[in-house]
Parts: structure tokens; sequence; C-alpha cells
């Protein structure tokens, strides 16, 4: 009765939100070994749903290198639609809702086991009866696979601890490992990457080895960079929501407008609070520098230079042009003739200047998008077809000696994208 009410409901249920998404993701793993779809979802439900498509002659859309989420939404509803979507649909559930019936099975045969026969169909007729199982018992998601195991973990350590015996602990062990060993892999990813790091700094450092607490220490993310990445990844739903029309432009903007000024207040912090780190860390790689130059070839010192009359060669500090002092050189005496004088030159770290931020004056990384203190837009890229292609847009204000106010500018439509207008020297008129 159970698999009955499944098969004639479902095919009268539309597509759910992200029911492609699961079958696209789940066919590419198979004929593709792709897991890097919807990954966030263990991969057991979205293979057992496409079983019945793999001897089907069926279209599959080329990715497009986009986002993860999107690439999957997007994908897997062409891949529904260019396809029999009723036909992959009906399938694919099907196949999800030996899951359900297992369940079901579990109930009857663990209620009778601990209440005896007439609990059992008790039990048996209030899941068949269900609602939430009954809308979701033949839906392509992971929600039933996961009560299913739960479950089957429950009984089987339920019978384990009635009578204990290997046997029966290796069944333990196999329903429970069959939803959370996929989280035990990436856990033991995480720490081969954890490790690496660890002998990584140790290296670079040249110190005593860090301790594995203080590794995991350093790859632990602190609560502000928690908050930088949920609120970036607020931004990115945002801006899919609107993509597929979910939200309409005001709210964009207010909500957009809410979670960047909340992502500049947090940069500051950030910035603020990792300045101390930042320094140690170019102060050792300064000091590791100097001593990698000390096996360099020396340079013999240049004729002129002043010497004191009883001591070593003293050599002044040379000013550049931006008013920076370089430190004197050492004076190293070779051990076969100890009147002999080189000097070694003493090593000075320059890192290239960035991008200045016209907002507050602070120097960013030659690669900055957004200014480090208060976030300002330093530069953008984009790719329009109208303009040529890729393109890379600068703020003027950001380029040291420009003057915005002489320079001779061009305007595009871009806010109602009519690229194919051209430019014009006046402004655009807002309303148009």
């Amino acid at each position: 009765m159970l698999f009955l009410q499944l098969a004639l409901s479902v095919r009268q249920e539309s597509q759910t939100w992200d029911e492609g998404n699961h079958i696209f993701a789940g066919y590419r793993s198979w004929t593709n070994a792709d897991f890097g779809l919807n990954p966030e979802h263990p991969p057991l439900v979205k293979l057992l749903a496409t079983v019945p498509l793999l001897r089907l002659p069926l279209q599959t859309p080329k990715l497009k290198d986009r986002d993860f989420k999107l690439e999957a939404f997007l994908d897997g509803k062409e891949f529904l639609y260019q396809n029999d979507a009723d036909m992959i649909l009906f399938r694919t559930r099907m196949a999800a809702a030996v899951l359900t019936l297992l369940l079901a099975l579990l109930v009857f045969l663990a209620t009778k086991e601990m209440f005896g026969t007439g609990a059992a169909f008790v039990a048996l007729s209030l899941i068949v009866f269900e609602p939430n199982l009954l809308a979701h018992g033949a839906v392509v998601t992971t929600d039933v696979g996961l009560s299913c195991f739960m479950f089957a973990t429950v009984y089987a350590f339920y019978r384990y601890v009635k009578v204990p015996s290997v046997a029966r602990l290796i069944i333990v062990g196999v329903a429970a490992g069959l939803g959370p060993s996929l989280l035990v892999l990436a856990g033991g990813v995480l720490l081969g990457v954890v490790l690496l790091f660890w002998s990584s700094i140790g290296r670079l450092t040249g110190e005593s080895p860090l301790t594995l607490e203080e590794a995991i220490g350093l790859a632990a993310p602190s609560p502000e960079e928690e908050r930088k990445r949920s609120i970036l990844r607020a931004l990115k739903d945002l801006e899919y929501e609107r993509s597929v029309g979910k939200i309409s432009e005001e709210d964009f903007a207010e909500l957009s407008g809410r979670y960047r000024a909340d992502a500049k207040a947090l940069l500051k912090l950030i910035d603020a609070e990792s300045a101390p780190l930042r320094q140690r860390a170019e102060e050792r790689l300064a000091a590791r520098l100097r001593e990698e130059k000390v096996s360099a070839p020396r340079k013999k010192k240049k004729k002129g230079a002043s010497a004191a009359p009883n001591g070593p060669a003293e050599a002044t500090s040379e000013s550049t042009k931006d008013g920076a002092t370089h430190g004197a050189p050492e004076a190293v005496t070779d051990g076969d003739d100890a009147g002999a004088v080189e000097a070694v030159p003493a090593v000075d770290v320059e890192v290239p200047a960035g991008p200045k931020c016209p907002a507050c004056s602070t120097s960013n990384d030659a690669d900055a998008v957004f200014c480090k203190r208060c976030g300002v837009h330093l530069f953008g890229r984009g790719n329009i077809p109208e303009l040529g292609g890729a393109y890379v847009g600068v703020n003027v204000n950001c380029l040291d000696g420009i003057d915005p106010t002489q320079l001779k500018g061009i305007h595009w439509d871009g806010r109602h994208n009519n690229w194919q207008a051209g430019p014009r020297d006046e402004p655009w008129p807002v309303g148009t």
C-alpha cells in the first residue's frame, strides 16, 4: 500500500526545487566520476536514484564553469527538460522510494522484536499513512535516506546490546557507516591538509616543530572569519536568487547594501587583529632571507670607501630617492687573510606598491579588488562583447598623479544594459 501511494502520487507532482540538482549531480557521478556538483550532500541517495538512467540515451548539458551551486541548479533543470522530464522524474523517484520501503520494513521488524506482532502492525500502519513520509518518501533528496540509516543504526545497536556478538557489531558499523562514513573520509582529508600545513610552516620558519594543537589552532578560522564567510555566502546566494527572479531589484539592493556594510566592518576588525601577526611574519621572512644571503657570493669592497684606522671598514647608509634608508653593509673578514675586508650588503625586502585607496589613503596589495581597510571597490573585471570582450574597470581615483577632473570621458548606458547604443559624450538620462 505504501508503494502504491508513493507511485500514484509522484506521477502528479512537478519537480521540486532541488530535485534536478540532485539528479544531474548523481548522473554525472556515475557517467563522469564527477562529485564536484552538489558536494554538500552525500552521494549515496543520488547514486541510487540515478541507477535507472544509466542505460538510457540521454542528452547531457556541458558545464559552463559557473559556481557549483548555480551550475548544478541550472544544468540540472536543462538536463531534465531537454530529455523526457516526466520519465526521468518517475524512474529516479521510484528508485529513491526503495529507502522509504526499507525504513517501513525496519520499523516493523524493530517494533515486533521489542513489543510484539500487534504493536508492529500498529507502527507499520502509522508509518504507511504518515503525511511527511508520503510527501518526501519518493522525492530525490537525502531526507528519507538519512532517516532510514539513522533508524537502522539505532535498531542494530539495540540488537547488539541484547546479544553481543562480532557479527552484530559489524552490522552496527555498516549501518552507521552508510551515512557518516563520508564525513569520516572528509575529516581524514582535512586532517591531512592540517598536517601538511603544519609541516610547511615548520620548514618556512626553520624553528622548532609546531605541536599538533598549534597546527590545528592555525588552521581554525576565527569567529570573525566565519562571519565573513557567511556574509560572502549570503551575498552569493542573494545574487543567485536575483538571477532566477526570486527577489526584486529593490529587495536585492537593500539586502546587499546591508551585507556589504557588515562585511566592511568585519574587514576593518580582521585587519586590525591580524596586523601584529602580519608584522611578525614579515620580520621572520626578512630574517630568513638575510640568513640565506650569507651564503651568497661576497662582493669586494669598492675603492674609496672609508675605513677606521684600527678596525673593520665602516660603510655609510645610503638614502634612496623616496627617503628610505638602506641598512649598512656588514663587514666580514676572510679567515685566511685577516686584513682583507669584504662587505656583504644587507637585504632590503621591498613589496611592490599597490593601488592607494581614494577614500582612506591605505596602500593595498597589487591585486587587491577592494580596499583592505574601508572596502572601497578599487577595480573590477567584466566581459561585454559590445566593449570588445573581457575588460578591467579601474577606479580613476586610485591612480597616483591623475586628476579625474582633467580627463575627458565617454558615457555608456550600462544602467539599462543598452550597450548596443554605443558611447556618447554626454551622460545618459537616468530615467531612460
